[in-house]
């Protein structure tokens, strides 16, 4: 059967703002339960839609883009005793070939030495962790007891090991 581009190209049109995500370990759980619960643990302003595309596997669709941006920006999220992990989807992709390696993380930066008291130099530390995509906060010394904070793409089949020897220059490695 020929479907018409053009029908092919609207309805994909009304996928943007679209993730597909999984639960970490979490195989065994009902889907209707997973989908009820992360709608609801999302709380999104406008309607989104969420369907099934494997074992495991559920692709969003959400109407305002302000409620996929601040889905993505409140990560990491967890439903059900189980963490999501999210990737961009769009029309084209293939739900069974998406990886998912990474989730985002806020990595808190307390009791630095002086001489690492530099959002380039947290970044160098935080690095160890994973991905850095943020320092904060930017150019100055932190003004709150909230110290330093690099938002970091950690491994997810990795355990995060607290302390990274880092060289200070007069009290060697700390």
């Amino acid at each position: 059967m020929h479907i018409p581009n053009q029908i092919l190209r609207n309805n994909g049109a009304l996928w943007n703002n679209t993730i597909i995500l999984t639960l970490l370990h979490g195989d065994n759980l009902n889907p209707n339960l997973v989908m009820r619960s992360i709608k609801t643990k999302w709380s999104v302003r406008e309607s989104a839609d969420i369907i099934r595309a494997g074992p495991n596997r559920f692709i969003c669709r959400f109407q305002k883009s302000e409620d996929l941006e601040r889905v993505l920006y409140k990560q990491p999220w967890q439903v059900l005793g189980h963490l999501i992990i999210l990737e961009p989807f769009s029309t084209g992709k293939d739900a069974h070939s998406i990886r998912f390696e990474t989730i985002p993380l806020w990595v808190s930066f307390i009791g630095l030495e002086l001489e690492h008291h530099s959002t380039e130099i947290v970044g160098m530390i935080a690095s160890a962790t994973g991905t850095v995509s943020e320092v904060l906060p930017v150019g100055v010394i932190p003004r709150s007891a909230e110290g330093y904070r690099a938002h970091v793409n950690v491994l997810v089949h990795f355990p995060l090991v607290e302390g990274t020897m880092v060289n200070t220059l007069e009290k060697g490695d700390v």
